[in-house]
Order: structure tokens, then sequence, then C-alpha cells
């Protein structure tokens, strides 16, 4: 049984046509699906009932998507998961969206399976999402040592999410080899400290290039290796974050 089985989503998208399309395609798979056409009539049913996941629009006349976001956020850290659906000339960045708590980020137009993916990801919990490694080796890899999480912390180096992680590239692969929804590959080792390391894979979620060529880049975790993964689990039971993926500070 998928995550969207008998799953509550709720559209919220001042478009008729594109709510009615999106509730189809939940529906397929198994969902319960509510509809708003606004932030605020989005957020009374969050408040009224149960909601699993919510799919919302950015731009919209009564309370926007982000406010819709920011309001759930106050309720909770990270329940229930909010993916944004918005056009490409939102004032919106994707680290923005994640470093706020949302779960997902798409540009209209979007392929509705890859949104379908997303929600289904993203509502099954960390400890299955993060056990199944890739079919094929990501190309690029990144690889760090530090003394610590919080060394690396302290340089402005690494910043860590309920979903994910910032990173400092510093040249290391070049921004130029990484883009936007790129699989990579994570080699990171810390000396010492409750998190040893990250290994496995993720997705690049965004990539941002900063002052002096220093790029920074967001990416989700897609795979972590068992010992890290049980590690990163405990440090996130104990250090709870309403960032998915923050922006490094």
């Amino acid at each position: 049984m998928t995550a969207l089985k008998h799953a509550t989503i709720l559209v919220v998208d001042d478009e008729p046509d594109l709510c009615d399309m999106l509730a189809f395609e939940f529906r397929l798979q198994g969902s319960r699906v509510l509809s708003a056409n606004d932030g605020d009539g989005a957020f009374k049913l969050v408040q009224s009932q149960r909601v699993d996941a919510v799919v919302t629009d950015i731009q919209m006349a009564r309370g926007t998507g982000l406010e819709l976001l920011d309001r759930i956020r106050a309720r909770h850290a990270s329940e229930p998961p909010v993916v944004f659906i918005t056009a490409y000339d939102t004032a919106l960045s994707p680290i923005e969206a994640y470093d706020r708590g949302a779960e997902g980020y798409f540009g209209k137009p979007f392929r509705l399976k890859d949104l379908i993916d997303c929600v289904q990801r993203v509502l099954t919990a960390p400890s299955v999402r993060w056990q199944h490694p890739p079919l094929n080796q990501p190309e690029v890899c990144i690889a760090r040592q530090w003394p610590s999480l919080q060394a690396a912390g302290n340089q402005r180096a690494v910043a860590f999410g309920r979903g994910g992680f910032a990173l400092s590239l510093d040249g290391n692969p070049p921004a130029g080899q990484i883009e936007p929804g790129q699989p990579i590959a994570i080699d990171i080792k810390f000396q010492s400290g409750p998190i040893k390391a990250i290994e496995g894979a993720g997705a690049v979620r965004w990539l941002v290039e900063g002052r002096n060529s220093r790029a920074t880049c967001g990416i989700e975790f897609d795979y972590l290796e068992e010992a890290c993964r049980n590690e990163i689990l405990d440090w996130l039971t104990t250090n709870p974050c309403r960032p998915f993926i923050p922006r490094l500070a």
C-alpha cells in the first residue's frame, strides 16, 4: 500500500480547472481530496479536518500559499507537509520555500508524475524513505570531512534540516557541475559528535551562486546508509527542525 492510499490531500489553487485536474490524479492514487481556492479557506480546512498533505499555489488573492505555509508551520513544525506549485515568475525562490518549511517546489508547467511522486515521498516516514539505495550511482559526489557537525556549522559550511541539508560547495565540485534536480552522491565524514557521517544519495533542490564565487546548494536526502541514517534520525528527534532544507546563515 502506498502512502497516498487513503491519505487526505488538500489542493489549493485559484484556477478551478487545475484544482479539478489535481484532485482527479490524487483520487486515482486512492487519496481523499479536499479543495480550496485561496489560503484563507485552506487554513480553515486544516484547522477543522485531518489533512495529510497540502499542495498549494503561491499567488492567490485571499491568503497566499506562503502565508498558508507560515500559519501551518506555526501550528506544527512538520505536519502536514506542504508542496508548492507556482508560476516561474513568482518572487518566492526554492531556497526560501524549503527554508520556510515547504517539502516541495514545482514551477508551472510541471510533470504530474513528479508532483505525485513528491507527495508520496514526503508522506513516507524518513525511517522508510531513506532506506532504498538508488538504482544507478550518481555521477557527481560531494565528499567532505570536518571535526564535527557543530564545527562545520560554525564555519557556515553545513546547515541541517529535517529533510536534507545546505552545503557550501567551496569549488568542489564546481557549481557548474551540478544543477537543481540532479542526483548526487554524498560522502561526508565527521570525526566526532552525534553524527559521524552522511553517506548516501540525494537530489539537488536549489543552487545559489554567492559572493566571491562561493556557491551553496540544498540537497534533499533520498537514501542514507543504515548507520548514519539511525544517527540522523536520533539527532532529529532531539533537534526538531522547521526548515525542510535550510539556507546557510
